[in-house]
């Protein structure tokens, strides 16, 4: 966060108060790219979802069920304060397949693609 919120490009690591190195917005980067799974072939899904109590346990529930395997999963602000988006990666279904297993807990899918 103090690296975003000041426009840092890279920062000291310390460890017992001695640098032991530094950490550059390209390791936040990678590690980005590794939480979202963006190096593993799969179905990735983009969409606006409820913001209410069981909504993820609803995604997720309804991937499950239809024989769905996640990736990875991320959960950030959506378009109004009623709402969030979901950015996930999911193998085992087709594309298609995931609209119907979802088609009762999304409100819009912005993308669907395999990546």
């Amino acid at each position: 966060r103090i690296m975003a919120d000041n426009k840092i490009g890279g920062m000291p690591v310390l460890n017992n108060g001695r640098v032991s190195g530094v950490i550059t917005e390209t390791d936040l980067f990678k590690a980005f790219l590794e939480l979202m799974g963006a190096r593993q072939k799969s179905t990735r899904v983009t969409a606006v979802v409820a913001e209410k109590r069981g909504a993820l346990a609803s995604v997720t529930k309804a991937i499950a069920d239809n024989g769905g395997n996640f990736v990875s999963f991320g959960m950030f602000e959506g378009p109004d304060v009623n709402t969030k988006v979901v950015t996930f990666k999911v193998e085992g279904l087709k594309k298609e397949d995931i609209k119907i297993a979802l088609r009762d807990v999304v409100i819009k899918f912005w993308d669907i693609r395999v990546s």
